[in-house]
């Protein structure tokens, strides 16, 4: 529960952070700072997720399960996304 809980408030503090700093240096689409803050640190963490699970399967050691990797992309997709542009939206219209 926390960790939804923490994820829901970093989503919408990294959209509103980064839709001001957007803002101060006279950016004028806020949708476009949104897509790039949603989608450029988080895949960045997927791809090396994806990587060192590849790795292990390889090795035959502990490997996710595809169950647990999906639950984790539904969460950064719907969680993630939802608020990062939330907090953008706040962060330009402020």
């Amino acid at each position: 529960m926390i960790a939804f809980f923490m994820t829901i408030m970093t989503g919408v503090l990294a959209g509103y952070l980064s839709a001001r700093f957007y803002k101060f240096f006279n950016g004028t689409s806020w949708l476009k700072c949104a897509i790039a803050t949603a989608l450029f640190i988080p895949s960045i963490f997927a791809f090396y997720f994806i990587v060192v699970d590849f790795v292990d399967f390889w090795e035959r050691t502990l490997v996710t399960p595809f169950s647990m990797m999906s639950l984790v992309l539904i969460t950064w997709v719907l969680l993630n996304f939802i608020t990062i542009f939330f907090g953008s939206w706040l962060g330009f219209v402020m």
